[in-house]
């Protein structure tokens, strides 16, 4: 190679490089352009009245047992008025905690008949005792958000 040829070949060498350093911090810039803010998450939907009364049965909070603890009307009227805004994101967290409880049971269950069958391999027994951890967890969540919810 001539050093004319090497030359030319350094050259364009050179101007890629440019190029790509070019591209390069054009990208940079892009990505640091301020995003446009997002809107807010809408709230979460209410509840249906008999969503509602199941969520407050579930938490011993039904209309007989707070009669027989000598709750009056104004009172549970005053009590739920009081959580009424709370509602939404409470019930989306107590659906959660519910269906993970139920999950977790059901997947409990069926390992425990399986195991106690003497049908289950030894894989079965083992996650078993993963099953009734899992469960021991999604109970202790269920209590904690049925508790939050009183």
């Amino acid at each position: 190679m001539n050093a004319t040829s090497k030359r030319a070949v350094v050259i364009q060498s050179v101007l890629v490089m440019v190029a790509l350093a070019g591209a390069a911090t054009a990208a940079v810039l892009l990505a640091r352009q301020p995003q446009p803010p997002q809107p807010p998450a809408p709230p979460p939907p209410l509840p249906t009245p008999a969503h509602a009364a199941f969520m407050l049965h579930a938490a011993g909070l039904a209309p007989d047992t707070l009669a027989a603890a000598g709750v009056t009307a104004s009172q549970a009227t005053a009590a739920l008025q009081r959580i009424r805004d709370q509602l939404p994101q409470l019930a989306s967290q107590f659906d959660a905690a519910h269906n993970a409880y139920s999950a977790a049971s059901i997947e409990h269950d069926r390992l425990e008949r399986l195991v106690r069958s003497g049908k289950g391999a030894e894989q079965d027994a083992a996650a078993l005792a993963t099953a009734r951890t899992q469960l021991r967890a999604a109970a202790t969540q269920h209590d904690a958000v049925t508790l939050a919810f009183v």
